[in-house]
């Protein structure tokens, strides 16, 4: 009998992630802040899609919701405004 390798797909569903534009409505701030976000490393984000210069960015609804949590209690102690 041949060993198989238990297989963990890493795939992501498009239905899981969520445009810049849509991150941003959560969060309550611009898409390009969210971008911004992805470039230091704040936020994790996945290129959509195949092309050699300008990419598409999705981004899972539980980082998403977890930036907000931040964001919100931030805002809530005077940290920064809206």
């Amino acid at each position: 009998m041949k060993k198989t390798k238990s297989s963990k797909s890493k795939a992501k569903s498009s239905s899981s992630l969520l445009t810049s534009k849509d991150a941003a409505y959560i969060v309550d701030c611009c898409p390009d802040d969210i971008l911004y976000l992805r470039r230091r490393g704040i936020i994790r984000g996945f290129k959509l899609g195949k092309g050699n210069h300008r990419f598409r960015w999705g981004f899972r609804l539980s980082d998403v919701k977890n930036l907000a949590f931040i964001v919100q209690e931030r805002r809530r102690v005077g940290f920064y405004k809206k």
